[in-house]
């Protein structure tokens, strides 16, 4: 694959960007986006102090409050696995699982009431008999000698 030739500039502020991901992290969160800070980067350089914001904090030794807090979490963490009892989440399982049931059950159920409803709807209902034929009475021509005038 052929690489990208990016411009001088974009490659120092992409460099720096990798070497500061609180940068990448900041614009992802959307305060502002990459296009800004490069802008900001162009015009003052790393030297800025706005960058300190951002500044990597590898270097520095972990505190002794992250320690505890990490400490407490995983503590946390192993009471409450001490506490599950994996023979009650069984048996809950297998209510659910019987539970479930009962639900398809009724479904399939209210399905066939609706299923039986719709064929005596769709069904034709049994027509009525044509009422009688009154006759008719008998044509008579209107032609010749038999027009009477009023």
């Amino acid at each position: 694959m052929a690489e990208l030739n990016l411009h001088p500039d974009v490659k120092a502020f992409k460099e720096f960007a990798e070497k500061n991901p609180q940068l990448i992290r900041a614009a992802r969160s959307g305060d502002r986006n990459l296009n800004d800070y490069f802008k900001h980067y162009q015009k003052y350089g790393e030297a800025d102090s706005f960058w300190d914001q951002f500044l990597d904090d590898k270097n520095e030794p972990e505190t002794k409050e992250t320690a505890d807090k990490k400490k407490k979490w995983s503590e946390q963490l192993k009471g409450l696995l001490e506490k599950i009892e994996f023979d009650n989440i069984d048996q809950h399982l297998k209510q659910a699982d019987s539970a479930i049931g009962e639900l398809k059950k009724l479904i399939g159920h209210f399905s066939e009431i609706k299923s039986s409803q719709t064929k005596t709807q769709t069904q034709p209902l049994p027509q009525p008999p044509p009422p009688p034929q009154m006759p008719q009475p008998p044509h008579i021509p209107t032609t010749g000698f038999n027009r009477r005038f009023f």
